[in-house]
Order: C-alpha cells, then sequence, then structure tokens
C-alpha cells in the first residue's frame, strides 16, 4: 500500500469516530428527540403531571447543556452527581471530536499535496464512509445484548460507580433502559445514513463503469 493511500485511510478512520462522536453528542442534547421518546416509554405516566415530567426533562437537558448549574428538587444530590458526570463526558467527546477532525484534515491536506486533490478527497469520502458502516457495524454487534453493552459502558465511562439508581429515582423514571436502546438504535440509524450517503459516488461511479 502507498503511503498516501494509507494516510488516506487513517484520516478516514479518525474521520469516521469524529462523526460517531458528533452524531452521539447531537442526540444527547436532542430535545425534541428526548420529549417524543418520553411519549414512546411512557415517562409522563410516572409522574404527577405531563408538565412535571416534561420540565424535568428539559432540567436535565439544560444542565448538559451547561445552561443551569444545578437541578432543582425532586432531583437528589447523587442524580446531579452523575449528570455533571455525564456532561463532563460530553464537553470530553466534542474536544474529542474536534482533535481528531483536525487531525485528520491535516493528514489529508498532507496527502493531497502529494497527489491528486480531487482523487484524494474522493478516496477519503469513500474510505469515511466504509470507516463510519465498519464503526456502525462493530457498535451493533457489541448491542446484541444491550443490557450487558449498557452496562460495560457504564463502567468503562463512570468508574466512580454512581450511575445505578432506585426505580423511584427522577433519572430512570424519566429514561428507563428502553430509552437508551431507542438512543443506541437512533445512533447506529444515522451513523448507517451518513456512511451510505459518504460511499454512494463511488457507487455510482461504479455502476456507470459497469
Amino acid at each position: 500500500m502507498r503511503p498516501q493511500d494509507a494516510a488516506v485511510r487513517a484520516a478516514a478512520l479518525l474521520l469516521g469516530i469524529a462523526l460517531l462522536l458528533s452524531l452521539a453528542i447531537q442526540l444527547a442534547l436532542d430535545r425534541e428527540w428526548y420529549h417524543a421518546h418520553l411519549e414512546k416509554h411512557g415517562s409522563h405516566s410516572r409522574f404527577a403531571s405531563r408538565e412535571e415530567a416534561d420540565a424535568a426533562a428539559d432540567a436535565v437537558l439544560d444542565y448538559l447543556a451547561g445552561e443551569r448549574e444545578s437541578l432543582p428538587p425532586p432531583f437528589t444530590p447523587e442524580e446531579q452527581s452523575h449528570l455533571w458526570d455525564v456532561r463532563l463526558l460530553l464537553a470530553r467527546a466534542s474536544l474529542a471530536r474536534g482533535v481528531l477532525a483536525v487531525i485528520a484534515l491535516l493528514i489529508l491536506s498532507a496527502a493531497m499535496f502529494s497527489g491528486s486533490p480531487a482523487s484524494t478527497l474522493f478516496s477519503a469520502l469513500t474510505w469515511t464512509g466504509i470507516a463510519s458502516l465498519a464503526l456502525c457495524g462493530a457498535l451493533a454487534l457489541g448491542g446484541l445484548t444491550f443490557s450487558t453493552f449498557f452496562t460495560l459502558f457504564h463502567l468503562v465511562f463512570f468508574p466512580q460507580g454512581n450511575w445505578q439508581f432506585s426505580p423511584e429515582s427522577v433519572l430512570i423514571r424519566l429514561f428507563p433502559q428502553g430509552f437508551f436502546f431507542d438512543v443506541f438504535l437512533a445512533l447506529l440509524a444515522r451513523m448507517a445514513l451518513l456512511g451510505a450517503l459518504m460511499l454512494s459516488p463511488q457507487l455510482l461511479q461504479r455502476f456507470k463503469k459497469s
């Protein structure tokens, strides 16, 4: 493999990871998506009123987005502590996304100077699509037993152990595990769609040649 090809594929993998992080952050803060899935999972029925459930969900989203510095009652200090860790994780994911994207663009810029810019960009688009679909496939395999995947995710990213709550807690009443399974499926679907879109120029070119 030529060094230029290896560089393009490395950059594509970094861009694929950056894309995955970007989609995950977007979903984590998507207010409209949250409210639609609160309805789907019957979260409103576990509160005194629909307005109370919606207000609690909005407080969580505002807190995660850094738009408020504390959570109102009936959130407990333990719940706020966990959501603070989630907020930090999102900030780190955002930083990692930016760093990976910059590194990938620097690699691609160097590759373009040593070859045809157009073919380099076309190759990068194709390999980013492949990387995105490969990451999507790896996540899908890991999520075949979602309960195990969900537990492992929390053990890795929240090793302090403050992520388990009683069924009566505000967070569990708002967001049962089925809610997070839907988040997982939505992330896979969006990742797969973008990967397929990035591969479509290559597929169209091959179709025309045949």
